[in-house]
Formats: structure tokens, C-alpha cells, sequence
């Protein structure tokens, strides 16, 4: 039997690429190449992104397993601080506000000795109590300076003595429990004589000399007034 005619149909077979042909398949390539990359490269850096949040919960979890085994924790809180001048120490106490707006006090739970702003701050806190406050310079001279200090407490006045003369200091406080005048001169005066005092026991006659003549400019300058 004779072969038939030729028939057009499909049928894989080797192809031999032209110039063009394979320039197009080295761009598609450098393509797919480069998408490559850069999909890995998300891909890290989701991978590190999740990694760090693993991490990240895996320290929480054993933070709050630590805290809850432990059953305390370190908080900021409102607490009490009561002052003790005369042992030099303050008080540190956790409270509860009763319902009648009273204060209960727990037993302190740390102790420190008193720095100078804590003695400013209770004797500020002290003194509060006292109406009409007045600082009268008694002496100045440089860094020596000396104050008397009135307070007037229930139509009642009190006064107090502070200053230094070089390393010699005296620090007196506004006492409800010390003695009282009527009188605002009576109460300069007195305690102007506690100043003499002790310039008498600290100083010379002569060095003191100078500070009593202050003072006693200081006194006479009060002399009638009534607040």
C-alpha cells in the first residue's frame, strides 16, 4: 500500500531555540530567580518575626509561672512614712483607710536613718498646726545667720530659736508643749533670751558681743507689733 498523503497534526518533538528564543528564556530566568530570593528572604524574615514571638511568650510564661509560684511581686504603692527626729530614723508602713477616714497603721516593714530634707520636711509638717507664722532675723553675718521663729497656736503664741555661727548650730521647733504667752512681745523677748543663752555658752564675751547687739536691735524692731 502506498504512504498517504502528508497530514498536519501535533506531536512533541526537539526544538532547537533561535537567538531570541533563548534570550527570552535567560530574562524569565533571572526573573524566576530573583522572585526566588526574594520570597526567601520574607520568608526569613516572617520566620524570625514568629521566632522573636515565640521567644517572646515563652519568657512571659516563665515569668508568670516564677511570679506565681513566689505568690508576691514588687509594686508601687501609697505608704506611710512617720518620722522619728529624735532617733534619727524614719518608718516605713503599709496602711489601710478605715471607713470613718481614721488610719490604721501595720508595723513597719523597712527602716532608714533621717536625712536633712526629712528633718525640713517634718519639722514643716510639724509646725503646720501653727497660725500666724513669723522669721525674724536676729543676726546675718555671711553664712551665719540666726532666726527667731513665732507661731501662734488657741490665741497662744510660741517661739523658737535657729541659726548657726560656723559649725555651732541651734534648732529649736514651734512646741504645743512648751511654754506659751498671750503676748507676741512677751514671746520675742523670752525667746530672745534663750539665744542669749546660748551665745553665752558657746561664744567668748567678746565674739558674742556683736551677735547680742543684733539681737537686741532684732527684739526692739518687735516692740508692738501684735501679728
Amino acid at each position: 500500500m502506498n504512504p498517504t498523503k502528508p497530514i498536519k497534526v501535533s506531536k512533541s518533538v526537539k526544538h532547537v531555540f533561535t537567538t531570541d528564543e533563548r534570550n527570552a528564556y535567560q530574562s524569565d530566568l533571572l526573573s524566576a530567580l530573583q522572585q526566588r530570593d526574594t520570597s526567601q528572604a520574607e520568608f526569613d524574615s516572617i520566620k524570625a518575626t514568629y521566632k522573636a514571638r515565640i521567644t517572646e511568650a515563652e519568657s512571659r510564661v516563665t515569668s508568670l509561672a516564677a511570679t506565681l509560684r513566689a505568690g508576691w511581686e514588687m509594686r508601687v504603692k501609697s505608704v506611710a512614712v512617720v518620722f522619728h527626729p529624735k532617733e534619727g530614723k524614719k518608718r516605713f508602713h503599709l496602711f489601710t483607710d478605715l471607713i470613718d477616714g481614721a488610719v490604721e497603721l501595720h508595723p513597719h516593714f523597712e527602716e532608714a536613718d533621717m536625712t536633712a530634707e526629712d528633718y525640713t520636711m517634718e519639722l514643716f509638717e510639724a509646725e503646720k498646726i501653727f497660725s500666724s507664722q513669723a522669721n525674724i532675723q536676729l543676726w546675718n553675718a555671711g553664712k551665719d545667720v540666726g532666726m527667731l521663729v513665732l507661731g501662734k497656736l488657741a490665741d497662744k503664741w510660741y517661739g523658737a530659736v535657729r541659726g548657726n555661727i560656723g559649725r555651732l548650730t541651734i534648732v529649736e521647733r514651734l512646741d504645743s508643749m512648751q511654754r506659751a504667752f498671750k503676748s507676741r512681745e512677751d514671746c520675742v523677748i523670752t525667746t530672745a533670751a534663750r539665744a542669749y543663752e546660748w551665745l553665752d555658752k558657746n561664744l567668748s564675751k567678746d565674739t558674742a558681743k556683736g551677735f547680742r547687739e543684733a539681737i537686741e536691735k532684732a527684739v526692739i524692731a518687735q516692740k508692738g507689733k501684735v501679728e
